[in-house]
Formats: C-alpha cells, sequence, structure tokens
C-alpha cells in the first residue's frame, strides 16, 4: 500500500510538470497582439496581418510546429493590459525594462534592432534640430502613450511638460503636419513607412543623424499562460532562423538592405 501511494505521488508529480511544460499547447488557439507599427506591424485591407516582425514570429512558431495562433490588433496600452492578465500569450514588438521582466518571460534572442529618432516639419529643418535633449526645451513633442523610451528623455519632458501622448502613430504624424507638433518621436522605419502612408513625403522629415536611442525589440510571453521553456525553446528556433537566407529576404521585403 505505501509503495502504491509512493508511486500515485510520482505519478501526480510528472503530471504536474507534463502539464506545466505544455501550457501553451494545451491552449485551442495560441493569441499574439500587435499595435499598428508599421512596417514592422499592420494589417492589410483583406485584415491580413503582415509586417516585417510578423513574417519573423510566423516563421519562428512554424519552426516550432505551432500551427493554431492567431495576430489580434490592439491599441497599445490595452494590449499590454491583456498580456500582463493573461489574455494575451504574447506581443510585440515590445522593448525590454526590469519592471516588464517582472512580468513577462523574455527570449534572450530579439526579434531585431530599432533606431529612434526625432521627425520635423521640411519648413522647420534649420530650425529645429537634436542633438542633445536640450534642444527639444520649449518645443511640443508627440510621444506614444505606454511606450518605453529612455528614462532621461522621460525625465526631462515630464519636467518640461511639453509632450502629447498619443495612442497611435498616425494621429501624431498627422498632428505634426498640422502644425499641433513640432517634434515626433518614433521609430525610424515606422516614421518613415507612415510618411509615405499619409503621402506627407514632402511635408515631414527625419532628423536621422542624431538618434535618441538604439535598442533591441522582442517578443514578450505571459508569465500566467505560458512555460517558460516555451519561450527558451522560441529564442533557439528565432537564433536558427536568423542564420537562415529567409530572415535576409524578409528584411529586404519590408525595409530594404
Amino acid at each position: 500500500m505505501k509503495n502504491c501511494r509512493l508511486l500515485h505521488g510520482l505519478i501526480v508529480i510528472m503530471f504536474s510538470i507534463v502539464v506545466a511544460r505544455t501550457v501553451v499547447s494545451a491552449q485551442n488557439t495560441f493569441r499574439i497582439g500587435i499595435t499598428d507599427f508599421p512596417p514592422y506591424t499592420y494589417k492589410l485591407q483583406d485584415g491580413t496581418m503582415t509586417g516585417l516582425a510578423t513574417k519573423i514570429v510566423q516563421e519562428v512558431l512554424r519552426g516550432m510546429q505551432v500551427e493554431t495562433f492567431v495576430i489580434e490588433e490592439y491599441p497599445w496600452a490595452r494590449a499590454l493590459k491583456m498580456l500582463t492578465n493573461g489574455k494575451l500569450h504574447g506581443l510585440y514588438t515590445i522593448g525590454k525594462t526590469d519592471e516588464r521582466a517582472e512580468l513577462y518571460y523574455y527570449p534572450d534572442e530579439p526579434l531585431l534592432m530599432t533606431k529612434w529618432i526625432f521627425f520635423i516639419r521640411q519648413e522647420n529643418v534649420g530650425k529645429l534640430t537634436f542633438t542633445r535633449l536640450e534642444d527639444l526645451k520649449g518645443h511640443l513633442i508627440g510621444v506614444m502613450r505606454a511606450y518605453k523610451y529612455t528614462p532621461e528623455f522621460w525625465d526631462f519632458v515630464k519636467k518640461e511638460q511639453n509632450y502629447i501622448e498619443s495612442a497611435y502613430e498616425e494621429i501624431m504624424f498627422k498632428n505634426l503636419a498640422n502644425d499641433r507638433l513640432e517634434y515626433v518621436l518614433c521609430d525610424y522605419a515606422v516614421g518613415i513607412a507612415m510618411i509615405k502612408r499619409l503621402g506627407l513625403e514632402n511635408v515631414i522629415v527625419p532628423l536621422a543623424e542624431h538618434p535618441l536611442d538604439e535598442s533591441p525589440v522582442y517578443i514578450a510571453f505571459s508569465k500566467k499562460v505560458v512555460a517558460l521553456d516555451f519561450v527558451v525553446r522560441f529564442s533557439q528556433e528565432l537564433k536558427v532562423l536568423k542564420m537562415r537566407p529567409i530572415y535576409q529576404t524578409i528584411q529586404q521585403e519590408y525595409i530594404g538592405k
């Protein structure tokens, strides 16, 4: 009888480990969140999700044989809340901070690198510049709500009270074009794509020579519904993908060489 109880206990423990390790596959659908962030993430007219980061994530998941997944678009702040609460399994493209690392699992390998720069109106070239934070003093800056820019930047603009938050990049660039903002802070590739989408190539220009920051972006996974070993396997598969020609092909498709 004692041996039977011991055997039963071992079976329960092993079953618990298996369940913990396969928490993702136990779900009917693996749900991933994005925000409109072209050329990294965006929706086509037929509703299909695409973009540089989307194609990378799709390739990695297929390599892991995760076939049943959906990618859904939300405002950024809402997507973060859903990830925290376990209503989303994953969210990309997202920066890594100590605070977020307490809430989410991050792969060791980033999806890609981003460069954060300021955009201004063409008419202000030579009048407005950016080489240091003091250049922004007295000027109104458009930023994205709930985005993690550099601590130094946030300290500066909160002290100066010279920023306006938006839920979408499109709103920021329209406000810049309409002279409601003087600067917009945005990822370089995202900003160029947005300018082209809105037909503002002759109105808005990038200040690309002095980026505010260059940083990696990741897919983050909810600790509530995703097992750590899944995240490790994702990172391993991503490293393999980056060594394959298709990774460069995807980059060239969306942002050129």
